[in-house]
């Protein structure tokens, strides 16, 4: 589309004197490769002076704006770091949450939590890593070859801002797929950044839009000194021929991220665990649920969020709006609890959350299953001589024990 309305010649076009120079460079250029003269026909072609020499006294004779301050940082960061800059700030939250961690101490509330980096953020900036390597390779073992062959410079700027745009798209689409559809989500509970409903998106959104204001400024300095429409179409349009491998490169990088954590991590704890306790970590491992410490915390009472089956001896069966009380840290995404009938077993982590509900063991629950246990009727076991006395009611002490309350 770009191409097709035109976008590069709307934004800005060079001088006439530069175009013309151009013209004649590839001309030039095209003669030398009839006569087999291969170096020098790169040198005419890669000779930018004319541009260099306009574009200093164009700076010199310009008042220092914000816009044009900031442009040589603009630069650097939107165009060095090619596809990247799509995650730029889930990098510097990476950044910080690993510079936490080497201090010993425990990441902030505002920063993402490690469910959020395992199933969303690392796989964003695997699948940006992932274009960035496609385009970079592409462009430096195939392109850059290319454009001599054909005497057409390629515009590096418009070529790494397409790319980087598909992979602001990717990450935009990935988001909103994590994000807003529960089936997908995994560990609900233990997000921050990334649970159900959040402003994520909205806040991506808006750092996609940031970039357009400002890459904007750095493609009309590009195309005002340096480059014609006509490169800069051809910067599009290579863009375009390797698309394909980036998509793939994206897909890969996101799909290793989404993956590589659960087993690694998981096999991290199985030195730690018993074998029952290792059956829960083979089922975690198999539901490709995350292993990682939570919020929950060993003498805690939670509330189940969402009903759990047992599928061995060592998990136990708790259904949704339950109370239990946590008997253990948690170990690779398990904890140990008890419910209010003295049963005991693992459930995940994710589906418990810290709770203000007071928890008080069913007792006659348990009597029941003694007596169940026993063959006896609870009749029967009223009615059994246990050796104890019974206890006086309140008000009615001996008169030993009265007298001595009153002396004392």
């Amino acid at each position: 589309l770009a191409i097709l309305f035109k976008l590069p010649h709307l934004i800005e076009e060079p001088p006439q004197a530069i175009q013309a120079n151009k013209m004649v460079q590839r001309e030039r250029c095209r003669e030398l490769l009839r006569l087999g003269e291969l170096n020098e026909a790169e040198l005419i072609l890669r000779n930018d002076t004319l541009s260099k020499t306009m574009a200093r006294e164009f700076a010199a004779k310009q008042r220092v704006t914000l816009d044009r301050s900031i442009r040589p940082v603009t630069n650097f960061v939107f165009f060095r770091s090619g596809a990247l800059v799509a995650v730029l700030p889930f990098i510097v939250a990476l950044a910080l949450t690993v510079a936490f961690r080497f201090a010993g101490r425990p990441s902030p509330a505002w920063l993402p939590s490690e469910a959020d980096w395992v199933f969303v953020l690392l796989p964003a900036i695997y699948g940006s890593l992932g274009t960035t390597w496609a385009a970079t390779t592409l462009f430096h073992f195939w392109l850059r070859e290319r454009q001599f062959s054909t005497c057409m410079i390629i515009s590096g700027h418009w070529y790494t801002a397409c790319h980087s745009a598909f992979s602001f798209a990717t990450t935009l689409a990935f988001i909103r797929l994590e994000c807003h559809i529960p089936k997908r989500m995994r560990l609900p509970g233990l997000r921050s950044w990334t649970a159900q409903g959040s402003s994520l998106f909205w806040y991506y959104l808006a750092w996609c839009v940031l970039y357009l204001a400002l890459v904007f400024g750095a493609l009309r300095s590009s195309q005002r000194f340096y480059h014609d429409s006509e490169e800069a179409n051809e910067g599009i349009a290579c863009m375009l021929r390797v698309v394909g491998l980036s998509a793939v490169a994206a897909f890969i990088g996101i799909s290793i991220g989404v993956d590589n954590a659960v087993i690694e991590v998981s096999q991290d704890y199985q030195g730690e665990l018993d074998a029952d306790a290792l059956k829960v970590v083979d089922n975690m491992i198999a539901e490709g649920v995350s292993a990682f410490s939570s919020a929950i915390k060993r003498g805690q009472v939670c509330q189940v969020l969402q009903d759990f089956e047992a599928e061995s001896d060592a998990e136990l069966a708790v259904k949704e709006g339950a109370v239990v009380h946590v008997l253990a840290e948690v170990v690779s995404g398990w904890v140990q609890v008890q419910n209010v009938m003295s049963q005991i077993g693992y459930v995940p982590a994710s589906f418990l959350q810290p709770t203000a509900k007071e928890f008080k063991l069913d007792l006659a629950h348990r009597e029941a299953e003694a007596r169940d246990a026993a063959g006896l009727s609870k009749e029967e076991v009223d009615g059994q001589d246990n050796g104890y006395a019974k206890p006086e009611p309140r008000g009615s002490l001996p008169e030993t024990e009265q007298a001595g309350s009153a002396g004392a």
